[in-house]
């Protein structure tokens, strides 16, 4: 149950970037960009106590009592990898890769800060010829380790496997785009084509099986 807190302070928040990108042989592109945020007085949520308890019954359940304090200091490091590539006239790669790494600072070892993700991405390849646009591609999620879960803050803990965290996963998927006309096109796909069955990190509830979706787009 969370509580309210009178005595909470703004948090700032301090960033620094670095992008970079090189073009080979004028058809590969290869962008990265470096980030970081530093923290003061962070905002997180922390387990408190209400008239000397640290639960109460609430609703016919004993609940865990949590607020949302000033902790001292925390950092967001991170980096973000771009590949577009073009093979010929009508096929193109691409790719994304996003690591994420978040601590907040304490008086002893440094705590998982909430909200970080694990590393993601897509992966496609890309067929274009005049009417016709072909795409698959790969959706990708790697381990959230039960190490780097913030255990009292909002990743949802409870919906992970005990003492291991969120399994790595990923999806293969399909769609292809048929245009009549600048105007009017039709667009068939087919998502997690291997069915596989697999939960976002932070999600209690799992992601969708093989299924299928009929577009049609049109401008007036």
């Amino acid at each position: 149950m969370i509580v309210p807190n009178p005595d909470l302070k703004p948090e700032y928040s301090y960033n620094l970037e670095l992008g970079s990108e090189i073009v080979l042989f004028r058809k590969i592109n290869l962008a990265t960009n470096l980030y970081s945020t530093f923290l003061s007085n962070a905002l997180t949520i922390q387990n408190t106590t209400i008239n000397g308890v640290d639960s109460v019954l609430y609703e016919g359940t004993y609940s865990t009592v949590v607020t949302t304090m000033n902790t001292s200091n925390a950092f967001v490091l991170g980096v973000e990898g771009v590949l577009n590539a073009t093979i010929g006239r009508s096929i193109r790669i691409e790719g994304t890769f996003n690591y994420t790494y978040g601590r907040i600072l304490t008086d002893s070892v440094p705590y998982p800060l909430d909200h970080i993700p694990p590393v993601f991405g897509k992966c496609s390849i890309k067929y274009q010829k005049k009417k016709i646009v072909l795409e698959c591609f790969v959706n990708y999620s790697a381990w959230k380790r039960y190490e780097d879960y913030n255990l009292v803050g909002e990743d949802n803990y409870a919906f992970a496997i005990a003492g291991q965290g969120m399994p790595s996963w990923y999806t293969l998927n399909s769609r292809l785009n048929y245009s009549f006309s600048k105007n009017i096109s039709i667009q068939l796909a087919c998502e997690n084509i291997l069915d596989r069955n697999y939960r976002s990190f932070a999600s209690n509830i799992s992601a969708p099986g093989r299924n299928f979706i009929f577009t049609v787009r049109g401008r007036f």
